[in-house]
């Protein structure tokens, strides 16, 4: 009863950014699982509502105006805005953190060290080649945000490897998650580690079934067993669906698709 009380007072958190965005889907999704009201507000500099597409887009924008950059001076997204604490926060794993910790209570809470093996591997994805310019951007941008007519062999290149980036990420994942019997990434409990990686595994997941829809070349899908098992738990979870799963399947336009995790990530579970 406490709960739902407090909720009930809560004021709704403004995020801005775009749902396409696997950074934003990160916040929308914990939000979601924390049962925390929030308004999405449209922004971004490269893509808007009208298209998928990077080439020709009508963009969202807001984020070069006075008033966003009086709030976030990088202008970049997603940015949060609290009422119900006065934070303005922006850069979306520092988002996460924040709101696990503010609105989590037990169900987040963390011993110092726990907290630091979580955010090791939350910081490691922003480090590595998932991460910045990496694996994640051309990933999506050349097989998502490019009109198959309009790929170059230099765009099938970026594809390729950026495939590749990903799957040596995903087999650090799947090594990893081998040395325990959780159902998520640290353990038996869900955690803000979770909302990073699981969005990552989701990305790659369905953008190899819009490579395969496309007919595009694919190299050699590697085993990932733990993995597999992961996406299929979160793929269970309403929050995660709502947050991250739908918009980027709508993203990728694989809405209505015929297609299953198993023929990616075994074991054989149908969407």
């Amino acid at each position: 009863f406490l709960c739902v009380s407090l909720a009930m007072a809560l004021q709704r958190i403004t995020v801005w950014g775009r749902d396409s965005s696997s950074n934003t889907q990160k916040v929308l999704w914990i939000l979601e699982e924390l049962g925390v009201a929030y308004n999405l507000v449209a922004a971004s500099a490269r893509l808007g509502g009208d298209s998928p597409y990077l080439s020709g887009a009508k963009v969202f924008g807001l984020t070069d105006t006075p008033e966003f950059r009086a709030m976030n001076p990088h202008g970049t997204l997603p940015t949060i805005s609290d009422p119900n604490t006065g934070a303005v926060l922006w850069e979306s794993n520092t988002v996460v953190r924040y709101l696990a910790e503010q609105y989590g209570g037990e169900r987040f809470a963390l011993t110092p060290a726990a907290r630091g093996a979580a955010s090791t591997w939350m910081d490691w994805v922003i480090s590595s080649n998932l991460g910045g310019l990496g694996a994640n951007h051309h990933l999506i941008d050349d097989v998502a945000r490019t009109r198959p007519e309009d790929r170059t062999p230099a765009s099938l290149e970026r594809i390729r490897v950026a495939y590749l980036n990903y799957v040596e990420c995903l087999q650090k994942f799947e090594s990893y998650m081998g040395r325990h019997t959780g159902e998520f990434f640290l353990g038996p409990s869900l955690s803000a580690t979770d909302f990073v990686i699981g969005v990552e595994v989701n990305r790659w997941n369905l953008a190899v079934h819009a490579m395969r829809r496309d007919e595009l070349e694919i190299p050699p899908l590697p085993l990932l067993p733990r993995v597999a098992q992961y996406y299929a738990t979160l793929l269970k979870r309403p929050a995660f669906r709502k947050g991250v799963f739908e918009p980027e399947q709508k993203h990728e336009q694989l809405q209505g698709c015929d297609f299953f995790v198993g023929d990616v990530l075994p074991p054989h579970s149908k969407l």
